[in-house]
């Protein structure tokens, strides 16, 4: 019984780490291998309630979550920002900026898949100016199969909006979200870490 407990420590400690790899695609910003909350790059990890570090369940109001400084990024910050938070201090959610730098640089090719788990999949491969990828899963829980919501710490300061990274299998863009309360609790999103070079 010993040794399978230290083994299960053993896998758990190397799970944690693979899923913390920053991956140097060229760009001014590493990007990590996973999303928060995946222990594969192509598991879609835990959605939390827009702007927030709480994970997001369909169809439960959690008052709990306060609408987000539209004064202040929040890429970070360790009280306010999920990415430095769960993985630490190195790691942080892109500004809308490195979003648009992914977007703009680098190739995207949209992929469907069963990994060897069986579970199917959707999402983008991004192959960055210097060949090395990430991929980016499709995250959104309803109907529409195949979309990705990740979250950007960039506020829109006079519109009370937030920037947000959308995807589908036809495009990929950076668009400003309303925050509000309706949205906060009806869409929950992925978060990517990022870290500086």
């Amino acid at each position: 019984m010993k040794k399978v407990y230290v083994l299960m420590i053993a896998l758990t400690v190397a799970l944690s780490v693979s899923a913390q790899e920053c991956v140097d695609l060229g760009l001014s910003v590493n990007w990590a291998s996973c999303n928060l909350g995946a222990e594969r790059p192509t598991d879609k990890g835990t959605l939390y309630y827009m702007g927030s570090g709480i994970e997001f369940i369909p169809g439960v109001i959690n008052n709990d979550i306060k609408i987000v400084d539209h004064n202040k990024d929040f890429s970070g910050d360790p009280n306010l920002d999920p990415s430095t938070q769960y993985w630490g201090a190195m790691w942080r959610t892109p500004t809308s900026v490195e979003w648009e730098e992914l977007i703009n640089r680098c190739t995207w090719k949209y992929y469907n898949y069963v990994d060897d788990r069986g579970i199917e999949g959707k999402g983008y491969e991004v192959t960055g100016p210097n060949g090395n990828r990430i991929l980016l899963p499709a995250n959104y829980f309803a109907r529409q199969n195949g979309t990705g919501l990740y979250q950007t710490s960039t506020p829109k300061y006079k519109s009370k909006k937030i920037d947000i990274l959308l995807f589908s299998p036809k495009r990929v863009l950076v668009q400003p979200w309303k925050y509000n309360y309706m949205t906060v609790h009806v869409y929950g999103v992925g978060y990517r870490p990022v870290t500086d070079k």
